[in-house]
């Protein structure tokens, strides 16, 4: 239950304006019926319809969340109350829409022209007109750094539920994608070895077509050999074959 409070407290927060959420200075006394009828009076259509959207955020903040020891006078109209879907893609649209470089450049614009108008000795903006109201400074910082701390746990959980999610709907992905990528570092091992083995059955190629021809010229000469060799054998053959038979001749004329 507590977690389920803690959840939705963290999302109504979300809900809330830019103003609320980095407790930035509030105006000390607001009209809302002037903010309304100022916005009404802008010439420019554009610039009418941001500046009747801030008037109405101003109102509905200082009515709603008051500051502590605000004047508020008058009723403000209500906002038109968007889901989350809608406001997370309107952030991103803005975000897209805004140079890399747009943000640093209006907070320094800002920074520069606060100290100008609200030159006070805190570092910190806006602490000078709430030392007019009589808040104290120490009051206002420790405020200021709860809110922030609220808000990075409740970022930090929401990133830690969001991690636990992908790694469940990506584990899956992650086994294949690690057995995919022991195969290719085995595939990768295999050719090696092949390359290697194809290495050396090629330097073996070389070296035997080298030497094929001397081996040629030997087994003909060994050949060349044999036969020289195999005629030799059958002139001594048949010389002995005609001695056998003239001595079988005389022999047989001896007898008789």
């Amino acid at each position: 239950n507590q977690a389920i409070r803690e959840a939705a407290h963290q999302a109504e927060l979300k809900r809330r304006t830019q103003v609320l959420q980095r407790a930035l200075p509030r105006p000390s006394s607001v009209d809302i019926d002037e903010l309304l009828e100022t916005a009404l009076h802008v010439e420019d259509p554009v610039e009418q319809a941001i500046a009747q959207e801030m008037a109405l955020l101003i109102a509905n903040d200082a009515r709603k969340y008051p500051a502590a020891g605000a004047n508020v006078k008058g009723s403000p109209r209500p906002l038109d109350v968007f889901d989350d879907d809608a406001l997370d893609r309107a952030r991103v649209e803005i975000a897209m829409e805004i140079p890399s470089n747009g943000r640093e450049e209006r907070d320094e614009e800002f920074a520069e022209q606060w100290a100008t108008i609200h030159e006070a000795s805190s570092g910190l903006p806006g602490l000078g007109s709430y030392e007019k109201d009589e808040v104290d400074e120490q009051q206002i910082l420790t405020e200021a750094f709860d809110n922030i701390e609220t808000l990075i746990i409740a970022n930090a959980e929401k990133g830690n539920k969001l991690e636990k999610k992908i790694a469940l709907h990506n584990g899956g992905y992650q086994q294949r994608a690690k057995m995919l990528r022991q195969k290719i570092i085995e595939a990768s091992d295999a050719l090696e070895k092949e390359k290697i083995n194809l290495d050396t059955f090629r330097t073996l190629q070389i070296a035997e077509e080298a030497a094929l021809p001397r081996r040629l010229e030997a087994l003909r000469e060994e050949y060349m050999f044999v036969q020289k060799r195999e005629r030799e054998a059958q002139e001594v053959y048949r010389l002995r074959m005609e001695e056998l038979g003239a001595m079988s001749n005389g022999l047989s004329n001896g007898v008789h």
